[in-house]
């Protein structure tokens, strides 16, 4: 048995000995390297917040030039183009307000968000709704306005109702709308639906990541490498394929136990992904400790291998003891699985 204390030490990925092994029909390092690109502008955008806050206005805009498009879905831009806007009021700049506030409604900025009607004197008279327009036209509006009744039903059940069979009943009316959605127009990108607008006086928010939270653990799967791809290709954001991946950690994080995980011993981008979110969660719930129980059907190579992995994400540990790992005597209840994670403290 091994139990993993989370106030583990960061692991070390850049250890681990994958090379190039194929996902989706991008390698290892091209997935890596689209994900770093995600890391970078995030770390990019807090800290020119950062800097705005605390009135380095020049310097908040410096750091924005470092900032990478995404060049295939510039809805995922939009964040950045907000960040510009709030930099540039600060410096009192008209023509970079103007500039990034247009490049702003294209990419889904709409009476939602703060400032909008301020910033409004910065256009020539109604080319807010014109441009409104040509981002409304850019979408698969029925796709939108599907999945967001079916999110407005999610979330208005969980909300209000909470009751576990009618929770149970609309998310099984919702997988079913869902897989028949997929099928007519493809999986629901970010460049399918957009960010959040208003349509026919209605607001439409999609979310689907968070529908397919709900729908199970088949679903999970189901859709997790055409998240990865969407991602790469940046049709989508990475964001939601790091909240799929922690959910398939944490599963409900009200249970003490949940069933095995498929990635770990796998050499795969799914794996960097799954310990790197392990990682996230030892952060942010420092007090959870888990069981770890290996597999007794691999060969000695791959056992060890998976032994140094779980190292790598619990380094500097003293509670870990490698010579007491309890192996299953009954490898079939594993399935596909290697390794059986238990958590055996719940979260606070």
């Amino acid at each position: 048995m091994i139990l993993i204390n989370s106030t583990a030490k960061l692991f070390l990925i850049t250890a681990f000995t994958i090379v190039v092994v194929s996902c989706n029909g991008q390698n290892y390092i091209e997935l890596q390297s689209s994900f770093q690109k995600y890391l970078d502008n995030k770390h990019i955008l807090a800290t020119a917040d950062d800097l705005r806050f605390s009135e380095k206005y020049f310097e908040s805009k410096e750091i924005l030039n470092e900032y990478a498009y995404s060049k295939n879905c510039d809805f995922l831009n939009l964040q950045f183009y907000i960040s510009c806007l709030s930099t540039a009021e600060m410096l009192r700049d008209s023509a970079m307000i103007a500039s990034h506030l247009r490049k702003a409604i294209l990419a889904g900025y709409h009476s939602k968000y703060f400032k909008l009607e301020k910033w409004k004197k910065y256009l020539i008279d109604s080319e807010f709704d014109s441009l409104h327009l040509v981002y409304i036209n850019s979408l698969n509006l029925k796709y939108a306005v599907e999945l967001s009744k079916m999110f407005d039903n999610d979330q208005g059940y969980r909300n209000s109702i909470k009751v576990k069979d009618s929770v149970k009943y609309i998310d099984s009316i919702n997988i079913l709308i869902f897989d028949n959605l997929v099928k007519d127009y493809g999986y629901p990108s970010l460049n399918k639906y957009g960010n959040d607008f208003n349509y026919d006086n209605e607001s439409i928010n999609c979310s689907p990541y968070i529908l397919i939270t709900h729908f199970g653990e088949q679903h999970w799967h189901r859709y997790l490498d055409t998240m990865i791809l969407s991602a790469f290709h940046e049709t989508d954001s990475w964001y939601d394929v790091e909240f799929i991946m922690k959910t398939i950690i944490m599963r409900k994080s009200n249970l003490v136990n949940f069933i095995p995980l498929r990635f770990v011993g796998s050499d795969s981008f799914k794996e960097f992904l799954l310990l790197k979110n392990l990682k996230d969660i030892f952060h942010q719930y420092p007090t959870l400790k888990w069981e770890v129980q290996i597999a007794d059907n691999l060969s000695a190579a791959k056992t060890i291998e998976i032994k140094n992995l779980l190292l790598n994400c619990t380094q500097n540990n003293d509670q870990i003891n490698f010579d007491s790992v309890r192996f299953k005597n009954d490898a079939d209840e594993f399935g596909k699985f290697c390794v059986k994670f238990k958590r055996l403290t719940g979260i606070n």
